[in-house]
């Protein structure tokens, strides 16, 4: 990440209130290209920035997103990606205001198998992947970050599709299969 936050809550303000200077599309060849973007914001943060009125994700995907996020904050656990609701308002053109989730962007590589990661890691994403109804973490939606000594940390991402069913999570996430 670039640019600098003092704490939580800072870094979530800094998320939903600041302007974006530059955007380049995720992958525009994909399903969800017409809706994700790299955002660079203000101050110089990076984060991927998702558009809640294309679909996927959708306003519900953006919910989503974010609530996801707030139970891992209540239960006390870092091992997602932050993740804030943003709306632009458009009342000059008189274009609704878009909604859209904005998820902290780190450095990281997403090429981690679960047996990379410790037990505790792989446990509490297995438990998490459970409570939230996770449809879309088999082999991917995460990424090991630097742990700051030389090795790397579990962070999850990508819930918009969370907390709308109860899927087989055997089948639908990586870690819940795993423990």
């Amino acid at each position: 990440m670039h640019g600098v936050a003092e704490g939580p809550a800072e870094l979530r303000r800094i998320l939903a209130e600041a302007r974006v200077v530059s955007s380049r599309a995720e992958n525009p060849g994909t399903r969800s290209g017409a809706a994700i973007y790299f955002a660079t914001l203000e101050g110089g943060v990076e984060a991927f920035w998702k558009r809640g009125d294309v679909d996927p994700p959708g306003v519900q995907g953006v919910r989503n997103e974010v609530a996801a996020y707030e139970i891992a904050c209540i239960l006390g656990w870092d091992d997602l990606l932050p993740v804030v609701a943003y709306r632009i308002e458009r009342t000059e053109t008189g274009v609704d205001a878009e909604i859209a989730s904005i998820e902290l962007l780190v450095l990281g590589e997403d090429g981690f198998g679960p047996d990379n990661f410790t037990d505790d890691e792989i446990e509490r994403a297995g438990v998490f992947d459970a409570l939230i109804a996770n449809t879309d973490r088999s082999g991917h939606n995460w990424r090991a970050t630097p742990d700051g000594v030389g090795g790397h940390s579990l962070k999850l991402y990508d819930h918009e599709s969370a907390l709308t069913s109860t899927p087989d999570l055997n089948a639908n996430s990586s870690f819940w299969a795993k423990i």
